[in-house]
């Protein structure tokens, strides 16, 4: 019996069944979420299987040709969903094959399924197809008929397209390659070119966990890289800056011997290319995240704070003067830890881009005019928070470089000088860091892998310790929260590609996707008393937005709005309030809001942020300083704030969870001790030592007994160089 595909078909394979008619990927009879372009692509490999569909293909069927975007990113990333959405592997593949710089097939047995509703025409295919077997002669008419038909219509399509192709006038774009500049083990990264573009000081801690040092090296890899650093007591903070004039490298380091006092970071200049006596030319408030040098060589630029409240803003210094002066004012209601962060000078000195994060989750890239302090808005996005050395202005002044996950993954973007759509580079996926030389035609950045999982501490009655990995992938997941029934586990991953929230059972298996905002800075995921709803902040509608979503994930509700950042959630002990925090009066207070939706009420008068615990009499809450926070209390509703009695220093990491019985939070002394503050003891008991290197998210159960925490269980970096880069 002859059949091929209709129109209106599905298509089984495994225990998985896709209906081409609604738009829906279902296993075992429950519904999967896929996005239309993984949905799509699905639909071309199944149609094509087992032959190759190349990513040309795959391109011209998602997007037109006057779409403007990077095809390899949005394939790539449309895969990755797809694989996701199957549990499949890219090492092990039991459906999607990926044939090398060609394409993608799928290899495992497909069955389709007419259905006799459908018309005898198929989407993909633009003309008519055999349904089933009508007979041995009819079949051959129609079949014959339909052959012919259909080979005059695709005949007559590639005319028209050749037609088209040939009008259009070609621009090719000149193939830019990166090469592994250096191959170091452990963490290399944050380049800066020398003037001539010829040597790259970087930063390097030789292997995971040790001091990092500056090191130099030719781009030629002539030589083998020269320490120039030797820190013991401080570390460094942010990329070494090579000055114009070639003298010396400017860098920032934390010093311990200043601790107790409100500035214990220093702009450090060294002699370059050989080191020797170092000059301490200013001491801040805060870690910068960011040095420039104007192009004389005269000025330096970075961030500081005049108060430990304030957001951070931009400053010039004299050199040879040491005397300073403020370039930029962050927006009135910005956080102290937020604010004007990597300004870097064009060529000529008149104009300083730099990053701007009026919210967590929101950031800007301005342009300053030096010499009249005119601002200028570039882009707008929203994406995770900009990384050291995040900007650079392309070689001729006209366009700017920078960093950004905006699309999912991190990599290199260019903007226009004066704003318009960012494009993807052709090189720099996975870059946290970019460099420029104008003069040597050079481009380089930072390419880290970094890999963070969910683990699970299990301690039995004698006190002894089990530990193993939970939720894992190759992306990012944290911020792990288990239900209050302790049947399910909120947490955090980009797996699909953005930050969304995720539901598992407490083992961690059979792990759904519940949010497809398919935007950043979607997280903090706290449970209802009732272990049935998620409420969450997010900055989908580009400001912290507090949203509702039950355990379908079906249409998730915004409760909290306004234009105003709100964000770190925390449910009453009854269910009938939402606590949170926003920046609606000017500076960030605790606010409440009733847990179906409502008109938000300040709790808090003088200050106050990451509510932990709230019942009808009292609710716990931090304030936060420059490198710790304080636990606090207020009696409700109109009580005193009061600072907790006994209550240590919470490290500013702000690892913490609240409980009935106290705040579990990690220790500041590098050691990763798991420590609990006991509200009725007021004592601090030490438990368990978590990982050396921590992501964001803490979990306790009830009996204490188990302890979900996130880290870091990889991490490499190294340095790509771009030869010829205009």
């Amino acid at each position: 019996m002859a059949t091929t595909r209709p129109a209106s078909h599905s298509a089984r394979f495994d225990d998985f069944e896709v209906n081409f008619s609604t738009g829906q990927l279902n296993r075992s009879g429950v519904h999967i979420p896929l996005q239309d372009q993984p949905f799509q692509i699905l639909r071309l490999l199944l149609e094509a299987a087992p032959e190759l569909v190349t990513r040309e293909q795959i391109g011209t069927a998602l997007w037109s040709s006057d779409t403007f975007v990077d095809f390899e990113l949005g394939t790539n990333t449309a895969v990755r969903k797809l694989r996701h959405a199957l549990q499949d592997s890219v090492e092990n593949p039991k459906y999607v094959q990926t044939l090398a710089k060609r394409g993608y097939r799928f290899i495992a047995p497909v069955q389709w399924i007419a259905n006799p509703q459908s018309s005898e025409f198929s989407p993909l295919l633009e003309g008519p197809v055999l349904v089933t077997d009508r007979g041995p002669s009819a079949a051959k008419k129609t079949g014959a008929r339909n052959l012919k038909v259909a080979g005059l219509i695709v005949a007559a399509l590639l005319v028209v397209v050749a037609i088209v192709r040939a009008a259009i006038p070609a621009t090719p774009k000149e193939e830019l390659t990166a090469v592994p500049l250096t191959t170091l083990q452990g963490n290399a990264g944050l380049p800066s070119f020398s003037p001539d573009g010829e040597q790259v000081v970087f930063v390097w801690d030789k292997k995971n966990g040790h001091p990092a040092q500056m090191f130099i090296q030719s781009v030629h890899g002539s030589s083998e890289a020269v320490q120039l650093t030797h820190l013991e007591d401080s570390w460094l903070y942010v990329p070494p800056v090579w000055s114009p004039d070639g003298r010396w490298i400017a860098y920032e380091r934390y010093n311990p011997k200043w601790e107790g006092t409100e500035r214990v970071f220093e702009i450090v200049l060294i002699p370059a290319p050989m080191g020797g006596h170092e000059v301490v030319v200013d001491r801040l408030g805060d870690c910068c995240d960011g040095v420039t040098w104007s192009p004389d060589s005269k000025f330096l630029v970075y961030h500081d704070k005049e108060n430990p409240q304030d957001a951070v803003g931009l400053f010039m210094l004299d050199r040879d003067t040491l005397q300073r002066r403020r370039l930029t004012t962050p927006p009135k209601g910005t956080s102290q830890f937020l604010g004007d962060v990597n300004p870097v000078f064009n060529g000529d000195g008149s104009r300083l881009a730099f990053w701007r994060m009026p919210i967590v989750g929101v950031n800007e890239i301005l342009v300053l005019n030096v010499q009249t302090g005119e601002l200028h808005t570039i882009v707008h996005e929203s994406s995770s928070p900009p990384d050291f050395g995040t900007l650079a202005w392309d070689v001729t002044g006209k366009s700017i470089l920078f960093v950004s996950d905006r699309s999912g993954i991190k990599r290199l973007w260019r903007v226009a000088e004066n704003g318009g759509k960012p494009e993807a580079l052709m090189v720099g996926e996975d870059a946290t860091s970019v460099a420029i030389s104008e003069r040597g035609h050079r481009l380089a950045f930072t390419r880290a892998i970094h890999d963070y999982n969910i683990w699970k501490i299990s301690i039995d009655p004698s006190g002894i310790e089990t530990r193993t990995p939970l939720i894992a992938s190759s992306r990012q997941d944290h911020q792990a929260v288990l239900s209050p029934d302790e049947t399910k586990i909120a947490f955090n991953s980009d797996r699909s590609g953005f930050e969304e929230i995720w539901v598992s059972k407490s083992d961690g298996s059979d792990a759904v996707q519940l949010t497809h905002f398919n935007t950043h800075a979607t997280g903090s995921p706290t449970w209802s008393p009732d272990s049935q709803r998620i409420v969450f902040d997010s900055r989908v509608a580009g400001q912290g937005d507090l949203y509702l979503v039950g355990l379908d994930g079906a249409n998730p509700k915004r409760i909290v709005d306004g234009g105003f950042d709100n964000a770190d959630p925390a449910w009453s002990v009854d269910g009938k309030w939402i606590y949170f925090t926003s920046n609606r009066l000017g500076e960030h207070q605790i606010f409440k809001t009733p847990s179906g939706g409502g008109a938000p009420l300040q709790v808090t008068l003088h200050g106050g942020a990451w509510p932990l615990r709230a019942d009808d009499q009292r609710i716990y809450y931090l304030k936060a300083g420059t490198f710790s926070a304080q636990l606090w209390q207020k009696s409700l509703p109109d009580g005193e704030e009061s600072r907790v009695a006994g209550a240590p220093e919470i490290p500013a990491s702000l690892i913490v969870r609240g409980t009935d019985a106290g705040v579990y939070f990690t220790g500041g002394d590098g050691t990763c001790h798991l420590r609990f503050f006991d509200f009725s003891t007021q004592q601090v008991r030490e438990l368990s030592q978590l990982a050396p290197r921590l992501g964001p998210g803490l979990s306790v159960s009830k009996d204490g007994r188990s302890i979900l925490y996130s880290q870091e269980d990889s991490a490499s970096s190294n340095i790509m160089l771009v030869e010829n880069f205009r």
